[in-house]
């Protein structure tokens, strides 16, 4: 999964700096013999799943926790979890190295600095599994895509093609959201405005600030609210599995 999108990273040095200098400081702090806690938070699908987490170790350049059981189960799929302590400046992105479910235990390395920037977002952004497509109509022409993510406010939408659009141009976004209790799609066309993109490499990432009717909004809204107790019904699965 591409998490990058989530933070950005602190640059006083390299990663390998970065990573050394958080491990030591665990280490210190488990070398006092006290319960080590920490706050973990992985954005599943879209959906904030945050609990404490226990440090166990630090071993063969690896920080090892126990972690919950639906902690577990979002760090595999995802691949990384986001740690929180009092004892860091920042917030730490870590990379899974390996997972154990069952024993809901984590290790984790490639530890860095960073700045949570989902943090700032307005509202939830939820994944939208599949995709849905969509028809992007602006004053001098139209592209297709895919909604990967929604929310109340805005829409990602995915290309592979990249189209030369300006930051802050008027659009319109016509796409099928699902009603997951009536298993249905509803029809919908909303104004949007371009607010950033991602232009490195296909698939390019068009993200947009959307200014839905209030009857769309309440469908948006509905559609969120359906999403994150299917979310949280998934995890419940994998971890009884």
């Amino acid at each position: 999964m591409n998490f990058t999108n989530l933070y950005s990273a602190h640059t006083k040095g390299a990663l390998h700096d970065y990573h050394d200098e958080i491990l030591q400081i665990f280490q210190e702090r488990l070398s006092s013999k006290a319960d080590l806690f920490v706050d973990l938070v992985n954005y599943y699908k879209g959906l904030p799943i945050v609990y404490p987490a226990k440090v166990l170790a630090v071993q063969y350049d690896n920080l090892e926790i126990d972690v919950n059981p639906h902690q577990a189960a979002a760090v595999a799929n995802d691949k990384y979890t986001l740690i929180r302590s009092r004892f860091f400046p920042h917030d730490i992105v870590a990379h899974v190295q390996y997972v154990d479910i069952n024993r809901h235990t984590v290790a984790f390395n490639k530890l860095c600095y960073v700045e949570l920037l989902a943090d700032n977002r307005a509202a939830l952004r939820l994944n939208l599994e599949p995709p849905a497509e969509a028809i992007v109509k602006y004053d001098s022409g139209i592209f297709a895509g895919a909604i990967p993510d929604i929310s109340i406010n805005g829409l990602a939408v995915l290309t592979d093609s990249y189209m030369h659009l300006d930051t802050g141009v008027d659009v319109s976004v016509q796409f099928m959201l699902p009603d997951l209790e009536q298993q249905r799609h509803i029809p919908m066309v909303v104004p949007a405005k371009l607010v950033a993109f991602e232009a490195d490499k296909a698939p390019y990432r068009f993200r947009f600030r959307i200014a839905p009717e209030k009857d769309q909004e309440k469908m948006i809204s509905k559609y969120c609210l359906q999403r994150q107790v299917e979310i949280i019904r998934n995890l419940k699965e994998i971890v009884e599995r």
